[in-house]
């Protein structure tokens, strides 16, 4: 994994300025990485830092490549080429001869995969990532004609720390999950368009803007054709070409760890791993949960299914005190700069060091706000704003409500004028937030050296979804195909608490829309859902409640009111339901973001082999400051007297931080924690709710029997 800053200054100091701020951008980077690079320009005016470390796809220096010229290839994420008979990963070394023999704007035509490349040479710079920029670029221009170019907007952060943060797009990011458009969390930090690319030369800036590029290709019109010509015949194709890819990535011989739900979208991924070979011996696969939670009988007969050795991962979320989760919280707000919401649970070593399979791109095969169309780009809005999807917990203050709505209603305009439909509007919202997550996701990657896949990521797959009949994105048709092509044998199979989508039956002959599913009969917590209880009365509770307090001053209030959020959190309960309790995590995101409420977590090294990368200093407004290395608890230092402490980066941070990282837990009572408590009593519950059912059960039976005497 890496990440890259380039600078590009017409006086010739961009090493210079990269070099003056390394040990800032080392501290922003948040993860060990195997090593700086600096590269620079034949004329000095260009020049990037490259951090990059090994992981099971690529070896550090696979990521960089300079030519006998003096070019540079810079690549973030994997990038696969796909012949007419076979796919193979390409190294940054392969790439920048892809880019020698027809282009950098065209390379994206020929490579799939979740890449960010930087190329700089001669004067010029050009910057490129996939079609929907998975992994996405941000840039800043400053008015001296300097322009900074990263895959991180918190390294431009460490350039410039004068930016301060765009506190519309933190309210989008509460409200939505994410900014709206190409706005960033930061103000003058912005986003290379979704399908542009980003050209540097001695003008200046370039944006090629690329306009909902899935819906606009040049063969867009072909493939519709073909689609109504031979729909079968395609399926085929860009099914088969999906599997070719996924091979190209067990052809590396990593280890391949495949989460196994109740739901489409790993299905189809275990689906797609069987249909060109054998399954890899390198997969397994693996389901979080209670032994008979649904996801994990699920996962389980799919795995037995397929043929793949198959972990049941028990989670025993009793074992977190309050102090512990708060500080997970916290680091999540620093790994993933501030763009996915502080409820995903993450933070522990226990995370898998390989290859993850992930399906979460398949969200944008279907289009599930609303069962009904849309009649124009303001009832798209309005129909947002006014269900539970925008604000569940009401709240927006209602000028505040207006605005966003009215910023709503300008960005489906800009959807239709760029060629979508009305109907498709959903889609195409859903489809630019994709960013934030999955750029969140690779940070996550970059902290454990392992390497976040995409299976169900593929340009053709989602052109085609927007190109076929409406029904297909709304009856799910795009999961039923890929898993019926792939392994028919799983078509029949049950999923967790909902089947097939019933219009299958109709549109695509689907029978096993008729299989019952399994359901959670026994209320069980399922282990991506046991963040619902945190806000149930504890010490963490009330620890938000504080964060909220001494934020009373934040412009975010101008969009949301203070009290009414205190309110909700106070009063929720653990059986909140998801959607309230998601939000609330996501204002706190915001918050905790922009008024440096965050932990930095660095990939932990044995206890004495720390190097000076993997350390942060912490300092509190009231002069108290921790040394911190990413583990559980921060060493108290004196910064006046401690020579040692010489070269190892300082930030800011709140006094609440400076007490979650010195891992003082007296304030969390972590022996009376009522959310442990709380777990005991739903366990207690549970049991008591089921022998209430058997005991009805058998006196039943013995009714039945004393009527038959």
């Amino acid at each position: 994994m890496s990440d890259y800053v380039f600078i590009s200054d017409r006086t010739g100091q961009a090493a210079q300025i990269l070099n003056n701020r390394s040990s800032s951008l080392i501290a922003a980077l948040g993860y060990r990485s195997e090593g700086a690079e600096l590269l620079v320009s034949a004329n000095r005016r260009m020049a990037a830092m490259h951090f990059s470390r090994s992981t099971h796809l690529y070896r550090a220096s696979d990521q960089r490549h300079t030519d006998l010229d003096g070019a540079v290839t810079l690549l973030k994420g994997h990038a696969i080429r796909r012949g007419r008979d076979d796919a193979h990963l390409l190294t940054a070394e392969a790439i920048a001869r892809e880019i020698t023999g027809g282009g950098s704007p065209t390379l994206r035509e020929r490579l799939v995969g979740d890449y960010g490349i930087c190329h700089f040479g001669g004067g010029d710079a050009t910057f490129v990532s996939d079609p929907l920029s998975m992994v996405p670029l941000f840039y800043h221009e400053a008015g001296d004609g300097t322009c900074i170019v990263t895959t991180r907007p918190r390294l431009i952060q460490a350039l410039m720390p004068h930016l301060d943060f765009d506190y519309r797009s933190l309210a989008w990011q509460a409200i939505a999950f994410w900014p709206l458009g190409e706005d960033t969390l930061v103000s003058g930090i912005r986003r290379v368009p979704q399908g542009g690319w980003l050209g540097i030369t001695d003008s200046g800036v370039l944006v090629h803007e690329r306009p909902l590029s899935y819906l606009n290709r040049q063969d867009g019109g072909e493939m519709r054709a073909e689609l109504a010509r031979d729909p079968e015949a395609v399926l085929d194709r860009v099914v088969g070409e999906m599997a070719g890819s996924l091979r190209a990535v067990f052809d590396t011989g990593a280890r391949v760890n495949l989460a196994l739900t109740g739901g489409r979208d790993s299905r189809a991924i275990a689906a797609l791993a069987t249909m060109t070979g054998p399954l890899p011996a390198t997969l397994a696969a693996f389901s979080n949960g209670v032994p008979d939670h649904p996801d994990v009988v699920v996962g389980r007969s799919v795995a037995e299914a397929i043929g793949a050795e198959f972990t049941n991962n028990i989670p025993k979320p009793a074992s977190f005190s309050s102090g512990d989760i708060f500080r997970q919280r916290l680091g999540a707000v620093f790994r993933y700069d501030g763009m996915l919401p502080i409820w995903d649970g993450g933070g522990s070593a226990g995370i898998s060091p390989a290859v993850l399979l992930q399906g979460h791109v398949g969200e944008v095969y279907r289009d599930k706000w609303f069962s009904t169309p849309y009649a124009s780009p303001e009832d798209f809005a309005q129909r947002m704003f006014a269900g539970a999807n925008i604000d569940p917990n009401d709240l927006l203050r209602a000028d505040a409500a207006a605005d966003l709505k009215e910023q709503l209603v300008e960005r489906a305009r800009y959807y239709v004028d760029s060629g979508a439909s009305v109907a498709q509007l959903g889609g195409v919202f859903r489809i630019e937030g994709m960013q934030s997550w999955e750029s969140a996701q690779f940070s996550q990657g970059a902290l454990w050296a392992s390497h976040p896949v995409h299976p169900l990521y593929d340009p053709d797959l989602i052109d085609l979804s927007f190109l076929a009949p409406p029904e297909w994105r709304n009856d799910e048709r795009i999961h039923y195909e890929i898993v019926k092509r792939s392994r028919f044998d799983l078509v029949d199979l049950p999923f967790a608490e909902h089947g097939w989508h019933g219009g299958l039956e109709l549109n695509a002959g689907c029978s096993a829309v008729h299989v019952p599913p399994v359901r959670n009969t026994r209320q069980l917590v399922s282990a991506s859902g046991w963040q619902s209880a945190l806000f149930f009365k504890s010490p963490l509770q009330r620890r938000f409640l504080q964060i909220i307090d001494e934020c009373g001053s934040s412009p975010l209030w101008d969009y949301f009111d203070k009290e009414k959020a205190r309110s909700a959190i106070t009063d929720a309960r653990a059986d909140i339901p998801s959607i309230k309790m998601t939000r609330l995590y996501s204002l706190l995101t915001s918050l905790c973001y922009a008024h440096g409420y965050e932990l930095p977590l660095k990939f932990t090294a044995e206890a004495g082999t720390e190097t000076l990368e993997a350390r942060t200093v912490l300092r509190a407004k009231s002069g108290t400051a921790v040394l911190f290395d990413g583990r559980q608890k921060g060493t108290p230092v004196d910064l006046t007297t401690s020579e040692a402490l010489d070269g190892i980066p300082v930030a800011d941070a709140p006094d609440l931080v400076i007490d979650a990282a010195s891992g003082n837990d007296a304030a969390f009572a972590r022996d009376t924690d009522v959310y442990d408590l709380h777990l005991e009593l739903r366990q207690v519950a549970n049991e008591r709710r089921k022998l209430e059912t058997e005991l009805r059960a058998v006196r039943r039976e013995l009714d039945s029997l004393r009527k038959r005497e």
